[in-house]
């Protein structure tokens, strides 16, 4: 069964690609900040506008109304802060049900990971820095 892992614009690396063609993960991404042109499937969005949104109307499959914020959004913003787009990321992380969220953003992410991981019950782990923790995490 694959895990599903959300992974940030700027926290994607080609190991990725190879671990979700073999099934071990299910690459969750929301296009916030920019086109889709990697192999992902598209997490739910979280309280999206439209200039949030980089895709065409026949490419989203949900009706408008439900594209809102989880209940657990504002608590979201309030650890996150001012980076919005950071706090849609996590959010629709949460929505689809992810079990870790993969960055490189060590500023508004990375630092408040333990109080995210403590609300959202997902991993939050440097793409890098610590891809042998996500490799345990999944069990390879």
């Amino acid at each position: 069964m694959s895990v599903k892992i959300y992974c940030d614009a700027g926290g994607f690396r080609e190991e990725l690609y190879q671990l979700q063609r073999t099934g071990v993960i299910d690459l969750m991404f929301f296009p916030y900040d920019n086109k889709m042109d990697r192999e992902h499937e598209l997490a739910p969005a979280s309280a999206v506008t439209w200039n949030d949104c980089h895709l065409r109307w026949n490419e989203i499959d949900s009706a408008w109304d439900d594209l809102k914020a989880s209940d657990k959004y504002e608590s979201i913003r309030k650890i996150i802060g001012r980076p919005r787009r950071d706090a849609l990321h996590i959010d629709s992380a949460f929505k689809a049900g992810c079990r870790a969220f993969l960055t490189r953003d060590k500023k508004d992410i990375l630092t408040k990971a333990r109080e995210l991981e403590e609300l959202l019950d997902i991993k939050f782990l440097h793409t890098d820095e610590q891809w042998g923790d996500f490799l345990a995490l999944l069990g390879a």
